[in-house]
């Protein structure tokens, strides 16, 4: 194994250490002080990038935060239109099912009446004029439901309910 001091480069550096150590201190101080200003200014540029950074988050918090709050606003708004459109519907199928109810009452009463009296057996089996087919026939052009002023089809059409 080769000495240290037999070693060109090294050698000429341990002589300057040993001949100059003051000096040789100063340097490495010097040296330490630079590092850590370079370390502090690197820190401190960082801090600056991480404050931005925080700045941006903070504002897209805030701004995701009033977002919240108004889809908060127009959700509870929804299911109180939602609630008053489920009340509106639940009133029109109870209203429909009365309707209903009523109108297979009426035609029981029709059918029964129809059953057991002649004259209103004859009334109901007799032709319906053409301009009240009009009215009853989404079809009807003109005032009738064939698009002239002739009357409706041999037979007509019948009463029935």
């Amino acid at each position: 194994m080769i000495p240290l001091t037999k070693i060109p480069g090294i050698s000429h550096g341990l002589d300057f250490i040993a001949t100059k150590f003051r000096l040789f201190v100063e340097y490495v101080m010097i040296g330490l002080i630079i590092t850590l200003l370079g370390a502090c200014f690197t820190i401190y540029i960082k801090k600056l990038h991480t404050d931005i950074e925080l700045g941006k988050v903070a504002t897209t918090a805030a701004f995701l935060d009033d977002a919240n709050q108004t889809n908060l606003l127009t959700i509870a708004e929804l299911q109180k239109d939602n609630k008053k459109s489920s009340d509106a519907v639940m009133t029109l199928i109870r209203r429909n099912q009365e309707i209903q109810s009523e109108n297979f009452a009426m035609q029981q009463k029709i059918d029964a009446l129809e059953g057991s009296d002649e004259q209103v057996k004859d009334y109901l089996n007799t032709n319906i004029p053409v301009s009240l087919q009009c009215l009853l026939n989404t079809e009807c052009q003109n005032g009738n439901q064939n698009g002239t002023d002739k009357a409706a089809p041999t037979g007509g059409v019948v009463a029935s309910y």
